[in-house]
């Protein structure tokens, strides 16, 4: 994500990065936050001021990040 962004302006993509960061401090202190996918464990957390959708998995007493993506990036 952030290779992406910096090839256009790497001051908002460490912007992004670090708005993305704070929020899965968030998430390890609230891991509940996201809502549940459809298929499988997975959790979605909407980041709606930047567009982006952090997916999480809760192991155990840990967050698993699986991916952060823009809300018009094509679903894997």
């Amino acid at each position: 994500m952030w290779c992406f962004v910096a090839e256009r302006d790497v001051a908002r993509a460490d912007r992004i990065a670090t708005k993305v960061r704070r929020r899965c401090d968030i998430l390890s202190k609230f891991p509940h936050l996201g809502r549940p996918v459809l298929q499988g464990r997975a959790r979605d957390l909407s980041l709606t001021d930047m567009q982006y959708i952090i997916r999480y998995r809760i192991e155990d007493d840990e967050v698993l990040i699986v991916g952060v993506r823009h809300t018009k990036q094509e679903r894997a």
